[in-house]
């Protein structure tokens, strides 16, 4: 657990509800003790690491988000029997609605942190029956697939685009008459650990796009109540493309972690820094003691990089965002902030510039705590045509040296 001093104020693109206090009902959600906390953030009432109201910068109610466990099962990822919740985001009240067949595409969301709170179940919503294709209890179903980004009201059919940090809804209610249903995630970036919540077994689950790249969902629908029991797929693919400027996400791979979507796991940290200053000193290094630096414009925040995502305990993903660089050359670097007597990690580093992936390494090895890599530099130094160029040096500690 980290026991730094917190330094920087506290804004970032991910916001949470406010939270006070902390119970055993929360061991699903990331935290249960403060002590499992970064910093001076407390374990909040939903289960995560918040800053205490008043505490840790002018913004009171903005905090880092802390990547937390879920104990949902879920057949669509083989092998996991824990996995982290959606990463942390602004409470949206989904209202309830039911989904029909005759949907409308909506413009995609703006903001790439709106994501699920994680008690809304769109699974609730009543059931339609005058709008399914078939409803009668004998007839064979035919799969479809309906999907909104969290926070819309209108459902669509077709391939999604999104943003990174948001959460798709999926709904199957429109398939006709069903007695089962199986959501099966058949591909995602490398990295990604998120899962089909509440379970891949119901009809409207959902899921948090915590990286960028394409995700594809398969549905299969079966009627046991047919005299021939029947069954129906079909299938959606998403793809997250990062809106800012400058992308950067981290994850890692710890081969001695039997599990890496629990409490328990490795710690690293993304570096991003900015040339007027040294590695792990605010405010000019962000990272997790510094979420959301001021770095250019004084009375703007348009110009700003912020921490999206800090996770403590696993796999990642740990995420930076930056629009309206200073022309300027920018460094980042992994930090191996413990390794929990788990030995080594093999760290992935992968850089997004105006939405296009500029740079991609992966697996590089991280021996033990204290390991720091400094990965690459962002050359913004014209904007019309920024480029990264790969340092890729392993050090014992940080370097201290500047772009």
């Amino acid at each position: 657990m980290k026991s730094h001093a917190f330094a920087g104020s506290i804004a970032l693109g991910i916001a949470l509800m406010a939270m006070t206090g902390c119970t055993s009902s929360n061991t699903d959600l990331g935290c249960v003790t403060d002590q499992e906390c970064k910093g001076e953030r407390i374990c909040g009432a939903a289960g995560r690491c918040v800053y205490p109201s008043g505490g840790g910068g002018n913004n009171d109610n903005n905090t880092v988000a802390d990547a937390g466990a879920d104990t949902t099962s879920d057949a669509s990822t083989p092998g996991d029997t824990g996995g982290s919740d959606e990463r942390d985001a602004i409470a949206l009240d989904t209202g309830g609605d039911v989904p029909t067949a005759d949907v409308a595409q909506d413009a995609p969301a703006t903001d790439p942190d709106a994501a699920d709170p994680g008690d809304a179940d769109p699974s609730d919503a009543d059931p339609i029956d005058a709008d399914r294709p078939d409803t009668d209890p004998t007839a064979c179903p035919t799969a479809q697939i309906l999907t909104r980004l969290q926070g819309q009201t209108t459902w669509q059919t077709g391939d999604v685009s999104a943003l990174p940090l948001q959460t798709i809804e999926f709904d199957a209610t429109a398939s006709g008459h069903v007695t089962a249903h199986e959501w099966t995630i058949t591909a995602r970036p490398q990295g990604s650990t998120q899962r089909l919540l509440p379970s891949n077994t119901v009809a409207q689950p959902r899921l948090f796009l915590d990286l960028a790249g394409t995700y594809d969902i398969d549905l299969t629908v079966t009627n046991h109540d047919a005299p021939s029991a029947c069954t129906s797929s079909a299938s959606v693919t998403i793809t997250a493309t990062p809106s800012d400027d400058v992308q950067i996400s981290l994850t890692w791979d710890t081969p001695a972690d039997s599990d890496q979507t629990d409490n328990f796991g490795t710690d690293l940290d993304v570096h991003y820094l900015h040339p007027n200053g040294r590695w792990d000193d605010p405010p000019w290094d962000l990272f997790w003691r510094n979420p959301d630096p001021n770095w250019a414009d004084q009375n703007l925040d348009t110009d700003d990089p912020s921490l999206d995502i800090d996770d403590t305990d696993g796999a990642g993903p740990e995420h930076v965002s930056h629009s309206n660089l200073e022309q300027l050359r920018y460094r980042v670097g992994a930090y191996y902030y413990s390794d929990n007597t788990l030995d080594q990690s093999f760290a992935t580093v992968r850089i997004y510039l105006q939405g296009t992936l500029a740079y991609e390494d992966a697996n590089k090895e991280m021996p033990r705590t204290g390991s720091f890599w400094d990965a690459a530099i962002i050359d913004a130094t014209d904007p019309t045509n920024m480029q990264v160029t790969p340092v890729d040096n392993i050090y014992a500690g940080f370097p201290n040296n500047t772009p």
